[in-house]
């Protein structure tokens, strides 16, 4: 990046025409020792912290001209050997007026090959530093998405008194890319599959770059940039070929075109500035809306957009039109309140589309209306600021992860009056995870959407739409009658596939993943499995998981046969026929390719599953632990003795930190009824995470040994203390983890049954009094909760087989 030379200082020209700024008339060292004995002592320290770092006695450096990588951001070149004193850290740069106007857009993430703060410094001086936390990294940090500002030093960074390493000669490169730093792996994803802004790098001069560039092309439908004023017309015709869009103008240039071409000014405005500060939302928007992809197609089962509700494509349920009602009632008070609508609905149900055809009536209205993307958990204060400006909307998918954030953004939503409107999504297996996150003093109603089968009345909406579009198919010439009876009793997605695709739907699709390239079929399968959970899955991480380049996915998805599978959504991939895409795929290829292709992903994509990433809740780690959900993989790939070895495969990834790799090899071996490696696994879970969701797995191993011994007629009751020790520690980590109360209560119930079996009798006392203590504790807090009417249900349904054996 080129900027201008400041007083004391000759911008020459070198070879090939760029310039490099070179100071002139530095005073020596020795002149610094004797006149200016603090700021050596601490050059001195800086020297023993940072061996390798350019300071030496007795000669002044040359002005480093190490090329600022910055996707999303940009700032200047490191100054070696002319600093200035360190006011608050080791090493801080007085950033330029235009360093600062770009540290003001709103970058999503900062990259530099800089060892300096200057970036920093200038986010400091913005607007943006008051509502988005920043957060200095450097190639060695672990991985997760934060939602804050976050600076990733590739070569390191010298911003405090801790030795990190840096990187600056050629074997340092060669070491750092053998080491195979997650975020090298991160960016070289991020230039294949997201927009990005580089400043300032000589694009094919940098070792790093080029290789970069070269292997990993933009695909995304939004332009990446290239800005360089003094770039060879070889070169920038090299990266135009590559995908880039190349401007030749200075960084201060850019800056101002920037700001001017993204209305920067009216985007940090107050009011505005929050939207920025929570970039895990999207404000949804009729006045602007993308265009369709080529090839998309609502009605053969594609993802439902926003331009398709937009474009009236969707047809509109009575649910739907119920949950409009209740919106609108909502946002008509003279004073809105904070509020939680919460729908549970199975997959396939049309969810999505339902919830964007509500967004698109809200939008109507005046209603702001932001949609959640999933990609980490959010700063309540953030969300709430977003709706001081009048009603607000948050549309939550998958809400049953984020239940502790949405409760504490509702909190204070309901203590500072504000006017929030949740809309929280989830399967109904989830409903209790979620209702025990929720503990706050505020509206709450549930829906009475149930999904499931078409209601008639939906059923002929469908039609109709489906009739207008002339997408009938078979069904066009029959009359409404036996229209709507081919389609009783499917859900709409399937209904869709019937009437669009044909009759023989599977074995359509199993001739199209037999005939389509091994690394689509295994795509298939993992996107498959990923829609169980509704885990949205980036084109970068899906083609670490399978073994390609995005650019590989994004140029075969256009294929006739891939896009028949895969559909790419800009910086997402879906399977076109969602969770059929895995079964189709398992029963065609088998069971052990589906585990060893399973296992594979996993594999690949560990590095960026660390816990730092699980506990923001970020998509690749809560993918891989979903993929190694062993609930979700024994009845798909085989049974326990089958999957035994698959995680053995994965220890040497995840055994030194993952708790839930250990929950989920220790549920293996409980299911194996190997009640030593059981025990074990679980135990190392609780010592790596002692929270309440290692405790319930310790707990129902404990459990389950106590039943398997109570039904030989041996005795149970010392494992039952230790199980009721484990679960009574997870009561003390959250006491309203309805989950683990629910899998005490369910173990009680099951270690009676197998008294019975195995004795005749069941004369557990101290059984029936831990409970009745822990039901009676369940009940009053989900009574407390107003509507946990799902925990409630489900507590009935356990007390009733409960009272059905304990009775005798």
């Amino acid at each position: 990046m080129e900027h201008r030379a400041r007083r004391g200082q000759d911008a020459t020209p070198e070879k090939g025409g760029s310039r490099r700024t070179v100071p002139v008339a530095v005073r020596g060292w020795r002149f610094v020792r004797q006149h200016e004995p603090g700021r050596y002592a601490a050059y001195r320290r800086r020297a023993r912290s940072y061996p390798r770092c350019p300071f030496q006695e007795g000669a002044h450096t040359r002005r480093r001209s190490i090329t600022p990588r910055v996707p999303n951001g940009g700032h200047r070149s490191f100054e070696g050997g002319r600093l200035p004193r360190p006011p608050r850290s080791v090493l801080s740069v007085d950033p330029g007026p235009w360093v600062s106007d770009l540290a003001e857009s709103p970058w999503r993430r900062v990259w530099t090959l800089n060892v300096d703060d200057v970036f920093e410094a200038a986010y400091r001086k913005t607007a943006m530093a008051n509502s988005r936390q920043l957060e200095v990294l450097d190639w060695q940090s672990p991985y997760a998405e934060s939602g804050r500002m976050q600076v990733v030093h590739l070569h390191g960074h010298v911003h405090d008194e801790i030795p990190r390493p840096v990187i600056f000669s050629l074997a340092q490169y060669v070491s750092s890319a053998e080491n195979k730093s997650v975020w090298f792996s991160m960016l070289k994803d991020i230039v294949a599959a997201e927009p990005l802004v580089i400043v300032g790098a000589r694009m094919l001069d940098d070792p790093d770059m080029e290789a970069l560039l070269v292997d990993n092309r933009p695909v995304n439908t939004a332009p990446s940039v290239v800005v360089d004023p003094y770039i060879p017309v070889d070169r920038e015709w090299q990266l135009r070929q590559w995908g880039f869009d190349v401007l030749k103008m200075t960084g201060q240039d850019f800056t101002l075109w920037w700001r001017g071409a993204v209305d920067v000014a009216s985007i940090t405005a107050a009011g505005a500035i929050s939207g920025i500060a929570v970039p895990q939302f999207h404000a949804l928007d009729t006045s602007v809306v993308a265009p369709p992809r080529r090839g998309h197609d609502l009605y053969s089962g594609d993802h439902p957009e926003w331009h398709d509700v937009v474009h009236g494509k969707h047809a509109l349920f009575g649910w739907v039109r119920s949950e409009i009602e209740a919106v609108e009632a909502w946002a008509d008070q003279p004073m809105p309140d904070a509020r939680l609508r919460t729908i549970y609905a199975p997959r396939l149900s049309g969810t999505t589309t339902g919830l964007l055809a509500l967004a698109r009536e809200a939008v109507r209205k005046g209603i702001r209306v932001f949609l959640f993307d999933r990609s980490s958990r959010w700063h309540a204060g953030n969300l709430c600021d977003l709706a001081r400006v009048g009603p607000t909307v948050f549309i939550i998918e998958g809400a049953a992860d984020f239940g502790d954030d949405i409760d504490r953004t509702l909190i204070e939503a309901a203590r500072e009056e504000l006017p929030i409107y949740v809309v929280a999504s989830d399967v109904r297996d989830n409903s209790v995870r979620f209702e025990g996150r929720l503990g706050g003093a505020y509206g709450q109603s549930v829906s009475g959407f149930y999904g499931g089968s078409l209601k008639s009345s939906d059923s002929s909406a469908l039609l109709r739409k489906l009739a207008d579009a002339g997408r009938l198919g078979a069904l066009a010439n029959v009359g409404d009658e036996a229209r709507r009876t081919a389609i009783s009793g499917l859900n709409v997605f399937s209904a869709m596939m019937l009437i669009t695709r044909g009759e023989r739907f599977e074995t359509r699709l199993r001739h199209e993943l037999l005939a389509a390239d091994e690394w689509v079929a295994r795509a298939a399968l993992v996107l498959g499995l990923a829609a169980e959970a509704g885990r949205p899955v980036g084109i970068a991480e899906l083609a670490r998981a399978v073994g390609v380049t995005a650019a590989d996915i994004a140029s075969s998805a256009a294929t006739d046969e891939a896009r028949a599978l895969l559909e790419v959504a800009d910086s997402t991939v879906y399977a076109r026929q969602r969770e059929a895409a895995a079964k189709v795929a398992i029963a065609s290829k088998g069971k052990p390719w589906a585990r060893q292709v399973v296992e594979d992903a996993i594999l690949r994509l560990a590095p960026q599953a660390s816990q730092q990433g699980l506990r923001m809740r970020n998509r690749i780690p809560m993918l891989v632990g979903h993929l190694m959900t062993f609930k979700r993989l024994a009845p798909r790939l085989g049974g326990p003795a089958d999957l035994e070895q698959f995680y053995e495969n994965l220890r040497p990834s995840f055994g030194q930190w993952s708790a839930r790799y250990w929950e989920q090899a220790a549920l293996c071996a409980r299911a194996r009824r190997d009640w030593t490696v059981a025990e074990s696994y679980a135990g190392e879970a609780v010592r790596i995470l002692d929270d309440a969701y290692t405790r319930t797995t310790a707990g129902s191993v404990s459990m389950a040994y106590a039943a398997d011994l109570a039904g030989l007629g041996l005795s149970w009751v010392e494992l039952f203390e230790q199980g009721e020790k484990h679960y009574r520690a997870a009561f003390a980590h959250d006491r309203r983890d309805f989950v683990s109360a629910l899998s005490f209560l369910r173990w009680c119930a099951r270690l009676a049954e197998s008294a019975i079996r195995g004795a005749g009798v069941f004369e557990g006392g101290a059984v029936r009094a831990a409970w009745d203590e822990v039901y009676v504790r369940v009940r009053v807090e989900a009574s407390r909760a107003g509507e946990a009417e799902q925990t409630l249900s489900e507590l009935e349904r356990i007390s009733a087989r409960w009272n059905g054996v304990a009775g005798r």
